[in-house]
């Protein structure tokens, strides 16, 4: 019987690119206790298939959140995932 071969990346590896916009209607903009404004973010991630039952996901993101206070964020994240 032959052992079991596992790759580092397998059949199961893929990337993708996402955008996602987030808009608030005018009435919920003026009646907030803060300045907010429509959400937009970008994100680009790389899905890794250690096996075919365990997959690493590194991804980056970039948002321009609703909080008009708050600046462009660079958010770097990184997820698994093991299928039972």
């Amino acid at each position: 019987m032959e052992p079991r071969k596992y790759y580092l990346i397998s059949w199961s590896s893929f990337w993708g690119p996402s955008y996602s916009y987030l808009g608030l209607s005018d009435r919920l903009k003026g009646g907030a206790l803060v300045p907010i404004q429509n959400e937009q973010a970008i994100e680009l991630f790389y899905n890794i298939g250690i096996t075919r039952w365990f997959h690493v996901t590194p991804d980056i993101q970039i948002l321009d959140p609703f909080l008009q206070r708050t600046s462009t964020a660079l958010l770097v994240g990184m997820r698994a995932k093991i299928d039972f």
